[in-house]
């Protein structure tokens, strides 16, 4: 490889790696939603640092409605990164985490009647199969 692609190699790496490092520097300065807003211009990798900042916001720092809003935003990121990069684990780890999140939220019971629909039988939530069964 000649000296000056190798150079240039090296600079876009090592460019890359210090823009990274600004979210980074900054999630662990507790600047959440700082590093969310930087990191979401970075490409796929900077949408998982956006959705790791937004959900540790969320986690330690909203209050009230803003906590939704946080995982909400954590959510979009990490499904963002994931068109880019469907094998990325830490996106699908941060997408969990938003999730789960937003289910504590929203009440875990009151998600599983809206959202869970039994494969055994199709189209009837498992509250219906039970009142069924019961008669």
């Amino acid at each position: 490889m000649p000296p000056c692609l190798r150079l240039g190699l090296f600079l876009l790496i090592f460019g890359l790696g210090i823009a990274l490092a600004g979210p980074r520097e900054l999630i662990i300065s507790g600047r959440y939603g700082e590093a969310y807003r930087e990191a979401q211009n970075l490409g796929a990798e900077g949408l998982v640092w956006a959705a790791r900042a937004a959900n540790l916001y969320a986690t330690y720092l909203a209050q009230g409605d803003e906590i939704t809003l946080w995982f909400t935003r954590a959510e979009q990121a990490a499904t963002q990164a994931l068109k880019l990069n469907p094998r990325s684990a830490e996106a699908h780890f941060e997408l969990a985490r938003a999730q789960g999140g937003l289910l504590s939220r929203r009440g875990m019971f009151e998600a599983a009647a809206d959202d869970h629909l039994d494969a055994r039988t199709p189209g009837r939530s498992l509250e219906d199969q039970t009142r069924l069964r019961r008669g």
